[in-house]
């Protein structure tokens, strides 16, 4: 019996997993059919940003105009445009726009606890994560940046970069990207990563090291269903772990709402501190909220360079 048991239990758990990944399997299905509706979506929310965000755009050594500005003295004489001096009739300079190399990289959580949905919100941590990196590479892509995307390749799309991700995403079967350090990875790129970062704090820890170290500039984005926050949970209640582990039941949920939430807000603090090594700080997000808000802050750390 003393080796029955533990076997019937290993049985148990590897039913367990089994179930939880053929589940996992069919709402990725789900969700593929649901990618062409998300890169329509993302589109419409790019839309709102790329006509007044500008990127890292400036003055610059480059072949592109940038701007037209009075002539300031002391300055060579050769930048003047000669052509608009004489029709203003006071001098000009033609500026160029600033060319240097930069690139964004793009990753977003598709394992299965982001496929958690609760009544209090229309769709998946999924759907949400998908739709804001699909909008951002439309965004990004539109304004100038090299697009590179964890876990996959660079991809350094200029047009319609919501529709391609789309298509690189549907062909891996919308498997889970890995988050490793890529080799074209330059000093003082940008990384965006959109996840629910429910991971111990430990393991977040050695994948977003690497990073830092290499002088990466880290925005994380945490998303949530508004149940995983406000846990309005009470009664008799079983959790199920979308790993496929032994569920956890409580007979009066409510007793442990502030435990749980004491625990939730020591690990956000935990990764707030680790995103503060980039130089920004961890943002946070609800499925239940518009997603421009999310977008409009990290498209404010990216011009920024730092968190002010």
């Amino acid at each position: 019996m003393a080796i029955e048991a533990p076997l019937a239990q290993q049985q148990s758990r590897t039913d367990r997993a089994a179930h939880v990944e053929t589940r996992t399997l069919d709402t990725a299905v789900q969700l593929s059919r649901r990618l062409p509706h998300l890169v329509i979506r993302a589109r419409q929310l790019a839309t709102s940003f790329t006509q007044g965000w500008h990127g890292r755009k400036r003055s610059g050594i480059g072949t592109e105009f940038w701007q037209y500005r009075p002539y300031t003295f002391g300055e060579s004489r050769r930048r003047i445009d000669w052509r608009r001096t004489a029709r203003d009739d006071t001098a000009i300079v033609r500026e160029r726009e600033w060319a240097a190399s930069h690139t964004v990289w793009l990753w977003c959580n598709l394992g299965p606890s982001m496929y958690y949905q609760s009544r209090l919100a229309e769709e998946s941590k999924v759907e949400r994560a998908l739709l804001l990196t699909l909008a951002l590479a439309e965004i990004l892509s539109a304004s100038g940046e090299s697009v590179g995307l964890l876990g996959y390749k660079m991809l350094g799309f200029k047009t319609r970069a919501a529709e391609r991700l789309a298509h690189v995403l549907n062909a891996q079967s919308l498997a889970p990207l890995s988050l490793d350090l890529p080799a074209q990875s330059r000093r003082h790129s940008d990384v965006i990563l959109i996840s629910d970062f429910l991971a111990p704090v430990d393991d977040l820890k050695a994948q977003l090291t690497p990073f830092i170290d290499r002088g990466m500039h880290l925005s994380a984005l945490q998303v949530l269903d508004p149940s995983e926050e406000s846990f309005p949970f009470s009664g008799r209640v079983k959790f199920l772990d979308p790993g496929g582990a032994t569920p956890h039941e409580v007979q009066r949920a409510d007793l442990i709402k502030t435990t749980y939430q004491a625990r939730l807000s020591a690990h956000k603090t935990a990764l707030d501190h680790l995103a503060k090594r980039s130089g920004r700080q961890l943002l946070s997000h609800h499925t239940d909220h518009s997603p421009s808000l999310p977008i409009q802050t990290l498209l404010n750390q990216i011009e920024a360079g730092t968190m002010a």
